[in-house]
């Protein structure tokens, strides 16, 4: 009785409508999220991406997205959302990568949709996060859609105020370089000559924008392309050596040792062992 009290004040505080057949509206262009995703990653996927649908990335382990010229440093307990067309990767050099993804289409930007890329998550987020996880694994889908519409504008509420490390075009452009041509030998003076640049040069100013001196870089990106190929294709040790820019297997055994106490087969072995 004590509800419906408290209901009956609020109702009859409700004025009386002007028209019976104009009321509050969804604005002309309001679209749910669709076409939604979620995937958990624990590995460094290598190649940077860029597609046509919103990534949201919600990380557990610290990682740096590098998110077109401009270095995001996630921590556990943010998120970051990715725009559509831009060109993202994870920068190497960890153990894993935990990080769960909702990605999903949008056939225009929406008002709910975080202003900031990063964002801080509040207590409240997570039972929402469950639930869309639970309502993606039974294929419940408009309850999907509300759910991370609901997560989007919790987030909304708490923008991270952040000012992103931007790169140079010279560093970008080798980046990307690297991330597509893992493959091929990929020298330092190949890669200055790339950009026009001195090698002395661009070790300088890739160091001082990356923190990583740039041999380190290449040398962690293979190492880390090496993992997820160990983990989740069934090319032999020598194709992924020679698929990762290792001149012999005997190179890529050793600097994986080095990387990991553990060699190539011993690693796959014991991942297979883990999903069993």
């Amino acid at each position: 009785m004590e509800n419906r009290s408290h209901l009956n004040v609020k109702m009859s505080a409700l004025p009386t409508p002007q028209s019976f057949f104009y009321g509050l509206s969804l604005p002309a262009d309001f679209a749910l999220p669709d076409n939604i995703l979620l995937f958990y990653h624990t590995w460094n996927v290598t190649r940077p991406l860029s597609h046509g649908r919103y990534a949201l990335v919600i990380p557990f382990v610290s990682m740096v997205y590098q998110i077109d010229s401009a270095r995001f440093a996630l921590r556990p307990g943010q998120a970051l959302l990715i725009f559509p067309h831009q060109l993202r990767f994870v920068e190497p050099g960890q153990s894993y990568y935990d990080r769960l993804l909702i990605t999903f289409d949008l056939p225009t930007p929406q008002a709910y949709l975080p202003q900031t890329p990063l964002q801080q998550i509040q207590e409240g987020l997570w039972p929402v996060l469950e639930r869309c996880l639970d309502d993606f694994q039974a294929g419940r889908v408009l309850e999907l859609s509300l759910g991370v519409l609901e997560i989007l504008q919790l987030l909304s509420r708490h923008p991270v105020g952040y000012q992103p490390v931007t790169m140079s075009q010279a560093v970008t452009r080798v980046l990307g370089h690297i991330c597509q041509n893992l493959n091929e030998e990929l020298s330092i003076d190949g890669l200055a000559a790339h950009v026009h640049m001195s090698a002395s040069n661009l070790r300088l100013i890739f160091r001082k924008e990356t923190g990583i001196s740039l041999g380190k870089y290449i040398l962690l990106q293979r190492l880390d392309s090496a993992r997820y190929l160990l983990m989740h294709t069934r090319q032999s040790i020598e194709e992924i050596a020679r698929s990762c820019g290792f001149s012999n297997v005997s190179v890529f055994s050793h600097c994986f040792r080095q990387k990991t106490s553990k060699s190539p087969m011993q690693f796959r072995k014991q991942k297979k062992a883990s999903n069993l």
